[in-house]
């Protein structure tokens, strides 16, 4: 099966709220190396000022993203995402598509990644509906907007290719 897992270090400072295309228009931003930063070239045999970006390609039938709280995003930020992605601003490559539904959020609740606990939610292939997971409590839930959407503090999606 064709997987990707994108990893977000947005490096929030002092902001309440980020959506999920924030930061994949922060993760593809074009980033510079100059000066003590620079980039050694093997062709040239010293330091070279450089560019990077990251870029999407082509388009996995499954997309992972993890969200680095506490590294990049800190755990108080609570992050807007939806239940259907549309990366087409983001892939080079439209022909693979670009539509995706989620199929699953890990959550954390507590203040640091060094305490607290994680929470799995998953939309049944069989059913359609979304479950909890909280240890080896498995209970339907009520409401997806209220109880994932609205309330969750996401450190893990997951997203099917929506073929």
């Amino acid at each position: 099966m064709n997987m990707m897992m994108q990893n977000f270090n947005y490096n929030i400072q002092n902001i309440n709220s980020v959506n999920i295309y924030d930061c994949f228009e922060y993760n593809q931003k074009l980033e510079f190396f100059t000066g003590e930063n620079s980039m050694y070239c093997n062709n040239c045999r010293g330091q070279m000022p450089a560019s990077y970006n990251t870029l999407l390609y082509t388009t996995p039938e499954i997309m992972i993203i993890v969200l680095n709280r506490g590294k990049g995003i800190e755990f108080n930020v609570k992050l807007e995402f939806y239940e259907e992605l549309n990366l087409q601003n983001f892939v080079q490559f439209k022909d693979f598509g670009y539509l995706y539904n989620l199929i699953g959020v890990v959550t954390h609740l507590g203040e640091s990644g060094a305490s607290g606990h994680f929470i799995a939610y998953s939309k049944s292939p069989i059913d359609g509906q979304w479950y909890r997971y909280n240890d080896d409590i498995v209970t339907k839930v009520h409401s997806f907007k209220e109880e994932i959407l609205d309330y969750a503090m996401p450190y893990i999606l997951f997203f099917k290719k929506n073929n």
